[in-house]
């Protein structure tokens, strides 16, 4: 089922904010960890951080994929509507 625009978007908005919250963990992880000595802590914070890093890179490049089909398409179809019956580009002027 699709909803449209406002649909895509909020899931968008969703994601970068699950991806936000993620990277929060992380450094907070980070910092107590540096706080009470704890290496292990620090370690899974940046381990964490990096995960976080890496999933958000998949989607922008889909994102960026799908974004040149949609215009690669269009272009196609613009110029098929652009040809007459006998094949020639462009207006006919006669």
């Amino acid at each position: 089922m699709n909803f449209g625009k406002g649909m895509a978007t909020k899931q968008r908005v969703e994601i970068v904010m699950a991806k936000l919250q993620e990277k929060a963990q992380a450094q907070v992880k980070q910092m107590v960890g540096q706080i009470i000595g704890d290496d292990e802590l620090m370690q899974e914070g940046k381990e964490q951080q990096q995960k976080a890093n890496q999933g958000e890179e998949q989607p922008k490049a889909n994102e960026r994929a799908q974004t040149v089909e949609r215009k690669t398409s269009d272009r196609a179809a613009s110029q098929e509507q652009s040809r007459d019956a006998a094949g020639r580009k462009g207006p006919v002027l006669e």
